[in-house]
């Protein structure tokens, strides 16, 4: 069973068209930072750009136990009932809207080509 933070990141994901699965990794990262500089925080993980895309550092959360986006994108790929999520949660209208606005600039633009014109400006 999902926890909040990974059923808002999956919720994101889908709303965005992106399967959240370990080979899909780079793309999440990449959409996840995206959406984050739009506002929207679909991870938990304070996401930052580098010359290969966007990453998010793994996190100390107890004395020696770490968290990571890739911990989360696992977790949700090899549960069962990810598909289900969405019978449980819900993201709200106004982040919804922006996710879809995000989707349409990713499909019209290109992952790769937004990321790169991030890299540009910063």
């Amino acid at each position: 069973m999902a926890n909040l933070n990974q059923a808002r990141l999956k919720l994101g994901m889908d709303a965005l068209g992106i399967p959240v699965k370990e080979k899909f990794y780079r793309e999440i990262c990449n959409a996840a930072y995206l959406a984050q500089e739009e506002g929207i925080y679909i991870s938990h993980f304070k996401l930052y750009l580098s010359e290969k895309g966007a990453f998010a550092p793994k996190r100390k959360i107890h004395y020696d136990i770490y968290s990571s986006l890739f911990h989360d994108v696992r977790e949700i790929e090899n549960d069962p009932e990810s598909d289900q999520i969405e019978s449980e949660w819900k993201l709200d209208n106004s982040s919804l809207e922006k996710l879809r606005a995000l989707k349409d600039k990713i499909k019209k633009q290109g992952l790769e080509a937004l990321i790169k014109s991030k890299l540009k400006t910063e």
